[in-house]
């Protein structure tokens, strides 16, 4: 099953992702997500505590809008619904995620190839570097997953990767492990904690996007895995969020297209390797 994060409003979006998933032959169902506009409906999410076992604070001068918390929240949204239906696995995606891959027998395959202390499957990856830098790991071992640190979430363990960073919600799978670790954030009133002081989170960047969501699947049992082969991007077209979030997008697109033919034509030899 996919859930696919949406704002109600977007209708165009809606469409093509519709579109895009049916030729698929994807079951799916929307999420409407949080509009970042309404302060209201982001503050009744979500609730702040501070312990020392979870506290995770990554400083940021630039104020974190109420459109990052939302898109966060959202996805947080999303994975709820998917953890009262799926039995093991879901795939989360964003409406302007574009599948490069379209063969819904390789997707299925590229979980049931998983490492079994996974937590999540990152599907879109960004920067264009970051793209490139698993692309060659991936040519040159044909192993399909490049493993993650928990905190922060978007650097990788292996320390030849230290140069890298590794983002994007666009499209992951997430487990029952990891369904279950961050359901285990959420307060019985459905609000999810954030690992701060309430004072804290207009300057706390561990709270946007892929740095809260991935952090809060995973604990130190259940880890978070990139893919190295590029299967899916973003359309690249707009953002929600700000305009520099386009450009990143738009390069990572280029990369993950450049190289997606080269990746399967390596795929077509091997026997898709966690």
């Amino acid at each position: 099953m996919v859930f696919v994060v949406s704002l109600r409003t977007a209708i165009r979006r809606r469409r093509l992702v519709s579109e895009m998933l049916k030729g698929m032959g994807m079951r799916f169902t929307f999420i409407d997500a949080i509009d970042g506009d309404d302060a209201s409906a982001v503050g009744a999410d979500f609730a702040c505590r501070e312990t020392t076992a979870d506290r995770n604070y990554i400083h940021r001068s630039k104020p974190i809008t109420a459109r990052e918390l939302a898109c966060s929240l959202s996805h947080i949204r999303a994975i709820k619904a998917a953890s009262a239906v799926a039995s093991q696995r879901a795939l989360i995606v964003e409406d302007d995620v574009d599948f490069l891959c379209r063969d819904p027998m390789v997707l299925a395959r590229l979980a049931q190839v998983a490492p079994s202390d996974a937590a999540y499957l990152q599907l879109q990856v960004a920067s264009s570097a970051t793209i490139e830098a698993l692309h060659a790991r991936y040519l040159s071992s044909g192993a399909l997953y490049e493993r993650k640190k928990r905190s922060p979430p978007y650097a990788f363990t292996d320390p030849a990767l230290s140069a890298f960073t590794c983002h994007g919600t666009a499209a992951y799978i997430v487990t029952l492990a990891g369904m279950k670790n961050l359901l285990g954030r959420v307060l019985p009133d459905d609000r999810f904690l954030f690992p701060c002081k309430a004072a804290e989170v207009s300057s706390n960047k561990a709270l946007v996007s892929d740095k809260l969501v991935y952090w809060a699947a995973t604990n130190e049992h259940c880890h978070g895995y990139a893919i190295r082969a590029p299967v899916a991007t973003t359309s690249a077209v707009d953002s929600y969020l700000h305009k520099d979030h386009v450009t990143n997008h738009r390069r990572a697109r280029e990369a993950a297209i450049s190289i997606f033919g080269e990746c399967l034509a390596a795929s077509s030899s091997a026997d898709l390797r966690p």
